[in-house]
């Protein structure tokens, strides 16, 4: 039960990652910052679909005091000190540039099975600045295979919403019932 710390990985090889479960719902998180999820035998967002060539998951972009950052090293592969470290409750990533730092946990409530991602910023600085968060996914809700088949057709049929501050995505059925 003690925390393993990644390392960087070289280029072209397989990542680590962690598995994380709870309440139905189960997710993997790369070293890189990439993974996926499932819930009821259906994808929640694009997952990566080659391990070598990472380009699924949750994307978390910081901009903070003009700087570009991630916490790890996809999207943005930032310039600093990157770290990696899995529990088996949690996945932390970090980065370190300077005198600003981000840290993002991400977990998976055991209970209501919902992921969760904190994100903690470092200001080293003696000023204050502006700092944005943005995470960004491609939602699917569905079965890999039927997604993986024609994603744009897939698309076709999700209805985003807005509900109490809660981005909700749900499948709508592809024949309405006359």
């Amino acid at each position: 039960r003690t925390p393993r710390s990644v390392a960087r990985q070289k280029p072209g090889a397989q990542p680590s990652a962690a598995l994380l479960a709870g309440g139905g719902y189960s997710m993997y998180i790369t070293q890189n910052g990439s993974g996926g999820a499932t819930v009821d035998g259906q994808s929640v967002y694009k997952s990566a679909t080659d391990n070598c060539c990472e380009n699924g998951g949750v994307q978390v972009y910081v901009r903070c005091g003009g700087q570009n950052m991630s916490p790890c090293i996809l999207p943005t592969r930032p310039k600093g000190l990157l770290s990696s470290t899995f529990e088996p409750h949690k996945a932390t990533h970090r980065i370190k540039n300077g005198k600003l730092g981000v840290q993002m946990d991400t977990c998976v409530e055991p209970g209501s099975g919902n992921e969760i991602r904190l994100i903690t910023i470092d200001n080293g600085t003696q000023s204050d600045m502006p700092v944005e968060v943005c995470l960004a996914f491609e939602p699917v809700v569905a079965k890999k295979p039927d997604h993986d088949t024609h994603p744009a057709y897939s698309n076709l049929f999700l209805h985003t919403s807005m509900e109490e501050g809660v981005l909700m995505c749900e499948r709508r059925p592809r024949y309405m019932q006359g």
